[in-house]
């Protein structure tokens, strides 16, 4: 009894981080960054649909997006760990070790697809909207491969939802301890239930500024990284001594609002 009182009070470690199948090693991280892809370009084709745009060329755009993102998504962690990177160059491609920066991702990805959009012949603001939703599902989903490596977990931490990281896993100076935040499991939480929201305003605000979603998701997310991220214990650039990523969404909380009023305002819709 005590045991499973144990097990459902804790986080257990991850059952499997990859998979062998013949020789052939698949690794979980790539594995759930595919299973994002797909549902997240599933979903964004929803949005163009319920605002009467054709999506039938839209798996194109965004796969030629899905590469930027990766690309952008990599070098803002590498510049988020710069220490590392630097004494370990070989390190720098191995995305399925983990270490895709979200803020890299949205930068690089979403910039490449709402540029190359028109050429697809999709309006831009329509896929800025499709993709608030679908964006975030796909970061829902790929705090999963954070968990199979074990990763981004937060400080020493023994509630009731407390997350058992594996003694090889575990922080310098942290040796000693078993169990931590999941933060990962925060974030997890907070993009899904932003997900919904934004569904249901990509739905039901009929009256919304074309386009506006993005810059609102924006904000909401960097909203949720300033609540989650100074519960990280990982190594990461510091200014000011304080994290590089809560700067960040700082900075993009106030951006997405500010481009969401300027664009609420330029709106000729409400204009008298």
């Amino acid at each position: 009894m005590l045991a499973l009182a144990t097990l459902l009070r804790t986080i257990p470690p991850p059952p499997f981080r990859n998979i062998d199948i013949g020789g052939v090693v698949l690794h979980g991280y790539g594995l759930v960054m595919g299973l994002a892809i797909v549902i997240a370009i599933a979903v964004a084709e929803w949005g163009l649909k319920r605002q009467h745009v054709d999506p039938s060329r839209f798996t194109g755009l965004a796969l030629v997006s899905v590469v930027a993102g990766f690309i952008g998504a990599r070098l803002y962690h590498v510049a988020s760990e710069p220490s590392h990177f630097w004494n370990e160059p070989a390190d720098i491609p191995k995305i399925w070790e983990g270490g895709l920066g979200i803020y890299g991702a949205v930068i690089a990805g979403a910039g490449v697809g709402l540029w190359l959009a028109p050429r697809f012949g999709i309006p831009r603001r329509a896929v800025a909207d499709a993709a608030t939703p679908a964006l975030l599902i796909a970061q829902a989903i790929g705090r999963v491969g954070n968990y199979l490596n074990q990763e981004l977990f937060g400080r020493p931490f023994d509630g009731a939802w407390a997350l058992e990281v594996d003694p090889e896993r575990r922080p310098v100076g942290y040796e000693d301890v078993a169990t931590f935040h999941p933060t990962f499991l925060y974030e997890q939480l907070g993009t899904l239930a932003l997900a919904i929201v934004f569904a249901v305003l990509l739905v039901r605000w009929s009256s919304r500024t074309p386009g506006i979603l993005m810059p609102l998701y924006i904000a909401a997310y960097s909203f949720v990284r300033l609540l989650v991220e100074p519960l990280r214990i990982d190594d990461a650039h510091e200014w000011l001594g304080v994290r590089q990523n809560v700067w960040v969404a700082g900075v993009l909380l106030l951006a997405g609002l500010t481009v969401a009023l300027f664009m609420r305002r330029r709106d000729p819709s409400r204009r008298p």
